[in-house]
Parts: C-alpha cells; structure tokens; sequence
C-alpha cells in the first residue's frame, strides 16, 4: 500500500477537501481501485465486501436511520448487515433519535453527512450516552471544515444544512491497533 494519499472531489452529495492521508497505520486501507469506483459510479453504488468478516457487523441502526431520512438502501445478502445496495440521491433531512448506547460511528457518521441534506439535521440521543468524547471530537472536526452544530442541550443537536470548507489538515496515526 502507498503511505500516503491524496484526494480531491466534490459531486453534488459528497466533497471530500483536498486531503493528504498518511495510511502507513490506519487499521482499514482503501484501494485506489475502490476509491475510484466510488467516486466514479457515486449516485449507484453496489457495495460487495470481500472480507467476509466485515459482513459480520450489523449495520440495521445506521440503515434504519438513514432510510427514515429518505435514502433508498437494500440489503444484498441478509437483512441487518452488508453488503448494502445504495441508491444515491439528496436525503430531506429533518429529526431523528438514535440510542445513546450504539456505536459513535453511526452517531458520527449521520453528523457528517447532515450538511448535505436538504433540511439538515436534528439528532436527539436517548438513554446513556457511552461514546461522548467521539460525538465531541466529531462536532469539533466538522467546525474546523466550517459546519456549526448548535447544541440544544446535551442529548439534542441541531446541525444545519451546508458545505464543508475545505482546509489543510494532518489526520494521525491510528495507534489503537498498535498493542
């Protein structure tokens, strides 16, 4: 794998600023071959996955969520897991409540992509919230490339509808995988 990477793209749902991406220690790297077939074929994408073990991961909160949200996702293979079918298009946005007790990955992804939709989006957490300092970091991110999450209280954000600036930015090592 190359130790670095640079992209630049922008369609009307994705922008992704210029970024310089050392992936020397990051735990998942991405093909060249998968990057361009992505941002290539971006409004129909049939994700397959070729480790099996990543098939294994449900995926049901995300999906549920973001088909409450308009998109248009099927399952490939078995109901709650990937591989997914996506069909691409502008989601409406609006409100939606996520369990505090998931994994901050799906909290951070719907965080991210909320500047793309139409209404932005409302996302209020319910029960205990175990992955605070990810959401945090997460919010903190999406200021520095200019989006504004208004928090309403400490369960309930509002994020509006909007684009990412683009700005020089290192991304460090993963050293979680390193023990």
């Amino acid at each position: 794998y190359a130790r670095s990477l640079k992209i630049k793209a922008q369609t009307d749902y994705i922008m992704m600023a210029q970024a310089n991406l050392d992936t020397a220690n990051l735990a998942n790297r991405i093909s060249i071959e998968e990057t361009e077939e992505l941002l290539r074929d971006i409004i129909e994408h049939d994700q397959q996955y070729r480790d099996s073990t990543l098939k294994q991961r449900p995926i049901s909160v995300l999906v549920d969520a973001l088909t409450a949200l308009g998109a248009d996702i099927r399952y490939s293979e078995e109901k709650g897991y990937p591989p997914l079918r996506i069909a691409g298009k502008k989601l409406e946005g609006g409100e939606i409540s996520l369990p505090g007790n998931i994994s901050s990955q799906y909290i951070s992804a719907l965080m991210m992509t909320a500047p793309y939709m139409e209404k932005g989006l409302k996302i209020n957490i319910t029960g205990d919230i175990i992955s605070r300092t990810y959401i945090q970091l997460t919010k903190e991110l999406m200021s520095t490339f200019g989006i504004k999450i208004q928090q309403e209280d400490e369960r309930t954000m509002l994020i509006p509808a909007g684009s990412y600036t683009p700005q020089d930015f290192t991304v460090e090592s993963d050293w979680s995988g390193s023990s």
